[in-house]
């Protein structure tokens, strides 16, 4: 399926065909969404050539898409394209990641003590990770938000994998 599969679709009615695919189609989905998402961020970035501009939309926020796409329209018409494309392109991928996170907390219930404790690890380690990453080059946008992204994802992990250690296993862990 392709963007435009999507585009008669909003709220619930998105979210329902998107709970209908299959784990695999889901994921396949979600990985040709984030390349066309990493594409257009790119040419967005191209074009705007200022940064301050262009970090504001880069998280994906349809509010702040809708600002730019305002601020664009009289004078940067290749700006409206893209940003009214990058905006659609969110629109669908919100939902898609909205559905990926629902299931893939649903997968830690079938999980052992021991996978659990291991992931729980590596979800530390992501962390450390990305606040290493937000102290090499503070300045960056680019470079703080993906660590931004990547702590918020590890965090929701870690809390998610510690509840479901301490509700199935009595274990509390840090």
């Amino acid at each position: 399926m392709e963007l435009e599969d999507y585009k008669s679709l909003d709220g619930e009615a998105l979210k329902a065909k998107i709970r209908a695919l299959s784990r695999s189609d889901l994921d396949d989905q979600l990985h040709r969404f984030s390349g066309q998402y990493a594409n257009l961020c790119q040419r967005l970035e191209a074009v705007y050539n200022r940064e301050a501009r262009f970090a504001a939309v880069r998280p994906g926020g349809l509010d702040e898409i809708d600002q730019a796409i305002k601020l664009a329209e009289q004078d940067y018409q290749k700006e409206v394209t893209l940003l009214k494309t990058f905006r659609e392109l969110n629109r669908v991928l919100l939902p898609f990641m909205d559905v990926y996170e629902d299931e893939v907390l649903a997968d830690l219930k079938h999980m052992s003590q021991e996978e659990l404790q291991a992931l729980h690890a590596g979800m530390v380690e992501e962390l450390n990770t990305a606040s290493d990453r937000q102290k090499e080059d503070p300045a960056s946008y680019r470079a703080a938000q993906n660590a931004m992204g990547t702590a918020r994802l590890a965090t929701l992990m870690k809390d998610a994998i510690r509840t479901e250690l301490k509700t199935r296993f009595g274990i509390n862990i840090e």
